[in-house]
């Protein structure tokens, strides 16, 4: 499936005249818009991008579980003399983190072609380094950023297929499309990224997070004991909520309950059952 990104046009006003906005519009030329096609495969949900043209220009992308190479074919401009309208090709490969953001690209050679960084939830460190090694994405070569999401230089913002997320903010910028459990408090907020968790989680289609499992047992190595504890007793937590409530949610069953703390060593004056029965007698 192919589409295209329209992208924004810059004014440049050359008149004089600033009191009379509109004697300036016979001197103003605007940029033509971009136009930029994409190629993907739709029989996969995300990480899907094929191809991408743009000026010219022509990226296609190899795939091993997350993006692992680029080829870009790009045509020699005009000034380029006897070789005008020929293609030149290079080939790059992506290094990436646990969460599968890319942190490096090489060329054939092994010389670094960019390097990239990211914060928690995916602000980018080296937004202010665009004459240097460490590049930001705006002027990346390549369209890949934060846990493999493709970053929209028009809107500033990643694409994570079902929305766009914000990672300046850490949150998405539109409301999840699947809902929250009550008995899961934290599971509520629409726009948060993660559940605030994105050490250990990614969320490659903006609608569900996931376990970081790859990061640790992809090389065939079992999963490190602290993790194993983490997702044991978080899971079982939430079976054991899911069951009460289906069991016990209309006669008096609750999760979650925040109660009035007497123990003066806590701060917040508050503690919290995570399950309790009312029965006839409370």
């Amino acid at each position: 499936m192919a589409g295209m990104q329209n992208g924004p046009s810059d004014a440049i006003l050359k008149g004089t005249d600033v009191k009379d906005p509109l004697s300036r519009l016979k001197d103003q030329t605007i940029r033509p818009e971009t136009r930029i096609e994409y190629t993907i495969d739709l029989t996969r949900q995300y990480h899907n991008l094929l191809q991408k043209e743009e000026d010219g220009n022509t990226q296609n992308y190899l795939w091993d579980g997350n993006v692992a190479g680029i080829r870009e074919d790009r045509g020699i401009p005009a000034e380029g003399g006897p070789d005008q309208g020929k293609y030149e090709t290079v080939s790059r490969y992506y290094f990436q983190d646990e969460l599968g953001s890319p942190i490096r690209l090489m060329d054939k050679n092994g010389e670094l072609a960019e390097s990239y960084g990211y914060d928690e939830f995916g602000q980018d460190l080296y937004w202010n380094r665009g004459e240097t090694t460490g590049r930001s994405m705006t002027g990346s070569l390549q369209p890949f950023g934060y846990t493999g999401y493709q970053y929209d230089r028009t809107a500033g913002t990643y694409y994570a297929q079902a929305r766009e997320y914000r990672a300046e903010l850490g949150r998405f910028a539109a409301v999840d499309t699947i809902k929250g459990f009550a008995m899961v408090p934290y599971t509520l907020n629409e726009y948060g990224y993660c559940w605030n968790n994105p050490m250990i989680l990614v969320d490659l289609d903006g609608e569900w997070p996931q376990w970081i499992i790859d990061a640790f047992i992809g090389d065939g190595s079992e999963m490190p004991e602290w993790l194993e504890r983490i997702i044991e007793r978080d899971e079982a937590h939430r079976l054991l909520q899911a069951r009460f409530i289906q069991d016990y949610g209309g006669q008096g069953g609750v999760t979650e309950y925040y109660i009035g703390s007497g123990v003066t060593r806590n701060k917040s004056g508050t503690g919290s059952a995570d399950i309790v029965y009312f029965n006839s007698l409370t």
